[in-house]
C-alpha cells in the first residue's frame, strides 16, 4: 500500500464508524493535483503519551497519585469499550498505541485516531506500519493484536516503560 491508498481506506474506514462513540470523525475527502486529503473533527485534547509524560505521579503527593489513578482506570474503560465496538462493527485498528488515543482536554473523553492500518478483526495480522513496543508477533489476527495493544496501553499507565522486545 502506498500513502494515498492508505489515506483513502483510512478515510473509508472512518466513514464505516461514524457512529461509533469514541472514534474521530470524519468530514469530507478531497483531491487536489496529486494530493488527496480527509478533513478530520478538530480535537483539542492531548494524546494518552503526552498526558503520561504530563501526568504520572513518579514522586508527587498521595492526592496526585490517587487523581492519576482515577483518570487511567475512566482511560482504560472507555478504551476497552470503544476496541469492543470497533471489533463488532467489523475494523479492528492493528497499530493502537499511545499517539494514536486522544483525550478530551479534562482527561475524561477517549477519541481514537490514525485508522490506516485498519483490517477485518479475523484477518491474518501482516502489520506494513506499526508501533514497536505496542505489537506482538504472536498475533493470529487483528483483533489478537488490538487487544495485546491494549494491554500494552493499560500496563504503560501504571508503569510508563514500554518494552519494544518481547
Amino acid at each position: 500500500n502506498n500513502g494515498f491508498q492508505r489515506n483513502k481506506h483510512e478515510y473509508n474506514t472512518l466513514k464505516r464508524l461514524k457512529d461509533v462513540k469514541g472514534v474521530i470523525n470524519v468530514d469530507e475527502y478531497f483531491t487536489s493535483w496529486r494530493h488527496n486529503y480527509f478533513i478530520e473533527e478538530f480535537h483539542t485534547g492531548k494524546s494518552l503519551q503526552k498526558f503520561i509524560a504530563q501526568n504520572f505521579p513518579f514522586t508527587d503527593s498521595y492526592d496526585k497519585t490517587t487523581k492519576y489513578a482515577y483518570e487511567s482506570i475512566l482511560i482504560i474503560n472507555q478504551l476497552m469499550d470503544i476496541i469492543e465496538e470497533i471489533h463488532n462493527s467489523g475494523v479492528a485498528m492493528g497499530d493502537l498505541s499511545l499517539s494514536n488515543i486522544l483525550l478530551s482536554d479534562n482527561n475524561t473523553k477517549v477519541t481514537l485516531i490514525d485508522f490506516e492500518a485498519a483490517a477485518p478483526p479475523e484477518n491474518k495480522f501482516s502489520p506494513g506500519i506499526a508501533t514497536p513496543g505496542f505489537i506482538s508477533s504472536e498475533a493470529n489476527n487483528y483483533m489478537e493484536a488490538d487487544w495485546f495493544a491494549f494491554y500494552r496501553i493499560a500496563r504503560t499507565l501504571f508503569l510508563p516503560i514500554t518494552p519494544i522486545c518481547d
